[in-house]
């Protein structure tokens, strides 16, 4: 999956990798502790734009979801339209 438009920093990309690999929930739960550990320990700037790197993958996946909804809707107005 390309994921630089969703992750688009190394570091998200990174972590999300690394949370991929996990397989159980006591892992999962450790990983986001560690992540939470690391953030806590951010300046106030680093922490901003980590918030603002995040908000950018987070817009670009609704904006892909609404596209997909998009998509859908038209594939099954197709359809309606071709029963009728």
């Amino acid at each position: 999956m390309e994921n630089s438009n969703y992750l688009p920093t190394p570091a998200l990309r990174a972590e999300f990798e690394e949370f991929r690999k996990l397989k159980t929930a006591e892992e999962r739960e450790a990983f986001q502790k560690k992540i939470r550990a690391e953030f806590d320990k951010k300046t106030p700037e680093e922490k901003q734009a980590y918030y603002e790197a995040s908000k950018i993958g987070i817009m670009a996946i609704r904006d892909r979801v609404e596209e997909l909804i998009e998509i859908v809707k038209r594939e099954n107005e197709a359809k309606m339209m071709a029963m009728a």
